[in-house]
C-alpha cells in the first residue's frame, strides 16, 4: 500500500478524527484531557495525590455493582469535596479563596 503520510500539523474537521486514540476515547466519554506543563513535576504529584484521595474514598472503601453506581457515588464525593470541605486559607486573604484543585466530572 502506498499511503500518504499524515501532515505534522493537523487542523480542521479531520484533526478530531485522526487524533491520538486516548484523546478520541476521552472525547467520546466527554472527558477533558489535560497535560501537565513541562518542567513542573509538582503538578503531576498534585494530580497523583488527588487521584489517591478519590480512590481511598470510593473504590477502595466500597463495592459497586455497576459503573452507574460508581459514577453516582463519585459525583456525590466530588460535590462534598468541592463544597463541604474548608480549605486552608492564606493569611490576610478572604476566607473563601478560589479553589485551585476544584474537581469536575
Amino acid at each position: 500500500m502506498n499511503e500518504e503520510p499524515l501532515p505534522k500539523n493537523r487542523t480542521g474537521p479531520t484533526a478530531v478524527l485522526r487524533g491520538h486514540p486516548f484523546d478520541r476515547a476521552c472525547r467520546r466519554h466527554d472527558i477533558e484531557h489535560r497535560l501537565t506543563k513541562p518542567n513542573h513535576p509538582w503538578t503531576n504529584g498534585q494530580v497523583e495525590r488527588m487521584n489517591r484521595t478519590i480512590k481511598d474514598a470510593t473504590v477502595k472503601r466500597y463495592h459497586y455493582d455497576d459503573h452507574n453506581q460508581l459514577r453516582r457515588h463519585l459525583a456525590d464525593f466530588i460535590d462534598a469535596y468541592n463544597f463541604g470541605r474548608r480549605l486552608k486559607t492564606f493569611i490576610g486573604r478572604d476566607q473563601t479563596p478560589p479553589r485551585a484543585g476544584k474537581l469536575s466530572l
